[in-house]
């Protein structure tokens, strides 16, 4: 009986083992379906005002999205690169940031100063925190989105910069955005080398949402439907009333998100047959 008792307790062991493993190295365990979002704050802001202001979206998206809000390299009141310039999705930034700051020299010419800097740094994040599916980027932040993506697209213009703003052998691993690009209050930039974006409409192959204000003192609606131009694939706008600059918190915008959220999610986990719910 001693040993027929002492087999018992092995099969038994093994099949907790068994189990065990199952429950805990399982694919449906380490990989959860949930998209990625990089989030690019505006001009005069930071990742954390960010945060604040898209909280609303992030609760509404529960845990089908993960956002990770990111610090701009530049602070405002340096007027120069932040020596530890940190990525965060814990809202601990304080100080006002800003992607790149605009130079003009006596024929009129516009230069973004600190594209490089912003550009390693979200570089960094893809690294560490990505790869990320999805973009959400306001005002400035819009810009430097749109940018992402037109470097990660153009390999002629990516060259092209490269050879104007690099020093030395800059590594990037740009975020593709390949499942939406969310722009609130973008605007086409004004570096001529990005005229590409001017002399041509639809350059950009990534699928993108563009929301903004009618009466936008800041960033005027013509300019944020210059930008949406720029994409070919089926862009989508949603327009509210009003002069409000801010990120869009009104149930309408972010019910709007959301949808493409949803969308984006079916495109890429739906991917095998799976049941779309929505109409793309």
């Amino acid at each position: 009986m001693g040993i027929t008792f002492n087999k018992l307790l092995l099969f038994l062991a093994s099949l907790t083992a068994l189990a065990l493993a199952c429950t805990t190295t399982g694919p449906a365990a380490t990989t959860p379906k949930r998209l990625r979002a990089l989030c690019l704050h505006g001009y005069l802001s930071n990742a954390r005002m960010f945060s604040t202001q898209l909280s609303r979206l992030v609760e509404r998206a529960g845990s089908s999205t993960q956002f990770v809000f990111l610090d701009a390299p530049h602070e405002l009141s340096l007027g120069s690169v932040s020596p530890t310039p940190t990525r965060t999705t814990t809202r601990r930034s304080a100080k006002k940031a800003r992607w790149f700051y605009a130079s003009q020299d006596e024929l009129g010419n516009v230069c973004y100063n600190g594209v490089v800097e912003s550009l390693l740094l979200i570089s960094k994040a893809e690294k560490e925190d990505g790869p990320f599916d999805v973009m959400v980027g306001h005002s400035q932040g819009a810009l430097m989105l749109l940018l992402i993506n037109l470097l990660s697209s153009q390999s002629d213009v990516f060259k092209q910069f490269l050879e104007s703003n690099c020093s030395r052998e800059d590594v990037f691993a740009l975020p593709k955005g390949e499942a939406l690009n969310v722009l609130m209050s973008g605007f086409l930039p004004r570096d001529d080398l990005f005229d590409v974006l001017h002399s041509h409409t639809g350059v950009l192959p990534q699928r993108s949402l563009h929301l903004f204000s009618s009466e936008d003192e800041v960033v005027p609606m013509s300019s944020s439907i210059e930008a949406l131009y720029a994409y070919r694939n089926a862009p989508k706008a949603s327009v509210r009333p009003g002069r409000d600059h801010d990120p869009p918190r009104d149930d309408e915008s972010i019910e709007c998100i959301i949808k493409e959220l949803e969308h984006a999610w079916q495109r890429k986990f739906d991917a095998d047959g799976g049941k779309i719910l929505l109409d793309d």
